[in-house]
């Protein structure tokens, strides 16, 4: 499992275009690994509906570039992915704590 703050998304390929996020992406899928939140939500990468992050706190500027990567093994026993809302941590951090759990993850 890799999990972390990526300060990617596939929407900021077009101002950096010699690191595109998608490209970084497909690596991980090569090396068998998927994003708990598009695994258990079914959006794609580029088109989430719920933000991790607040560029310098504000409401206006929601992006969401942390993610929970996992073994694709390990999607049939993701149970839920909730990601923190903007008004429960405002003022805490510009980042909204992203979850994941699991039940019964397969032996490896």
């Amino acid at each position: 499992m890799i999990a972390g703050d990526f300060n990617a998304n596939p929407m900021f390929d077009r101002a950096h275009p010699r690191y595109p996020f998608r490209s970084v992406s497909s690596k991980f899928e090569e090396l068998g690994l998927c994003s708990a939140y598009h695994a258990f939500t079914g959006e794609p990468i580029g088109q989430e509906t719920r933000p991790t992050f607040y560029f310098r706190y504000h409401r206006h500027a929601p992006f969401h570039i942390d993610y929970i990567l996992i073994p694709q093994s390990w999607r049939p026993a993701l149970s839920s992915v909730s990601v923190g809302t903007f008004d429960e941590f405002a003022g805490l951090s510009d980042h909204r704590p992203l979850t994941a759990r699991f039940t019964d993850i397969p032996a490896q």
